[in-house]
């Protein structure tokens, strides 16, 4: 067996847990589930090849050389499909089913060739270089945008560096092939120093695709555990956790440059007689539409959150505490001006009760959402459906 032969074995073993590590992810964990099969499909489609590489000189050349090159660029045709489908991107299912057809076709021109004929084996390594190296080289280009977009310049700079190095190995692989035949144009199985450095360099690119692709699932599950912890499941707003680091970063701004800013304790009022005569279905419901209301009616700069129960805090940027009241009194007017509309056709009016407080006024952020609490309650006891600003001592 030779060396190369011997470092395909290990590829084919590398692929085959990959394989089975990605149906592992799809099955039980339940991570990505459908782009996470055609990982695992391409894992397959590659250990095929693999098998066939390490078996030259053993079976035919048509599987060692043909079959395997098809093989390996469909792998990489079903890997760019998948990460379409991850990314959200749209399918080109048209561009994979040309590619796919060119590469049958290549391979089958270069069978009819006569056996180690010098262009047939030009032909070979053609296949095995051209469609994987396009697939990535498209994928590093249509992927840019998203993963900027959801994963951040730094992140997406490391997975699409990889691909792209990939790629340039596929391509260098072919243009070697042209320069130095003896040595670069053999098949992959035979015996040669370059084809030894090859197969170890495709070990590497196959390892970090791999990894590349399980960064980008373990980035979008730390994103999305990172939204949950910071937003409310019922109503999709900020929590009282994210609100506090917006309050905290808009003191932050008003410590260093004076810009005002407003805090507003808003409470839903007569919640518990909303859940007892209609059922807890429509008081999540009304939770639901007081917070959408809210935030359709803010500012695009201003900050809404679900603080527990039938309360809600806004948070209004740079703004005077006449500009604070007349805000907090147009909210008011649109939640009672957008009844919830029932499922038996009738609707609901719903109130809420409004708190201000300005800063400057309050000596840190706590002592702020005290005094919004404050003047919260005193907007309960004058009779609800009221704002109340609350007044310095």
């Amino acid at each position: 067996m030779t060396h190369a032969q011997v470092v395909l074995i290990l590829i084919l073993l590398q692929q085959s847990l990959a394989a089975g590590a990605w149906l592992l992810a799809s099955s039980f964990l339940r991570v990505s589930p459908r782009p996470v099969r055609h990982w695992a499909a391409a894992s397959g489609l590659v250990a095929g090849g693999l098998v066939l590489y390490a078996s030259t000189g053993q079976v035919p050349t048509v599987l060692t050389h043909d079959v395997a090159n098809v093989l390996v660029t469909l792998s990489f045709i079903v890997l760019r499909r998948g990460l379409q489908v991850f990314l959200r991107l749209p399918v080109t299912d048209r561009q994979h089913l040309t590619l796919a057809g060119l590469t049958v076709g290549l391979a089958l021109w270069g069978w009819a060739l006569e056996s180690g004929a010098a262009k047939a084996s030009l032909l070979s390594i053609l296949v095995a270089t051209a469609g994987p190296a396009g697939c990535l080289a498209a994928l590093v280009h249509e992927a840019r945008a998203p993963l900027r977009r959801e994963f951040g310049r730094r992140a997406a700079a490391v997975v699409l560096g990889v691909w792209g190095l990939v790629a340039a190995a596929f391509m260098a692989r072919f243009v070697a092939a042209l320069l130095w035949p003896a040595q670069a144009g053999q098949p992959v199985g035979v015996d040669t120093l370059f084809n030894t450095v090859l197969v170890m360099a495709l070990m590497v690119g196959g390892l970090a695709l791999h990894l590349m692709l399980a960064l980008a699932v373990i980035l979008r599950l730390a994103l999305k555990l990172r939204h949950l912890s910071r937003h409310d499941v019922l109503t999709g707003l900020p929590n009282r956790r994210l609100m506090q680091e917006e309050i905290a970063a808009a003191w932050s701004r008003h410590a260093r440059h004076g810009e005002p800013c407003a805090l507003l304790a808003v409470d839903i009022d007569h919640f518990k007689r909303v859940n007892d005569l209609h059922g807890h279905g429509v008081g999540d419901d009304a939770l639901v539409h007081v917070g959408r209301t809210l935030r359709e009616a803010l500012r695009s700069d201003d900050c809404v959150a679900r603080m527990g129960g039938e309360e809600f805090c806004v948070l209004l940027r740079n703004c005077s505490a006449g500009e604070a009241e007349r805000q907090a009194e147009r909210l008011r007017a649109a939640v009672v001006g957008a009844p919830l509309q029932l499922a038996d056709g009738q609707s609901l009016t719903l109130t809420v009760s409004i708190g201000v407080a300005m800063a400057p006024g309050a000596a840190e952020p706590e002592l702020l959402m005290a005094q919004a609490d404050g003047a919260l309650y005193a907007a309960k006891h004058a009779g609800r459906d009221r704002v109340v600003l609350h007044a310095p001592a």
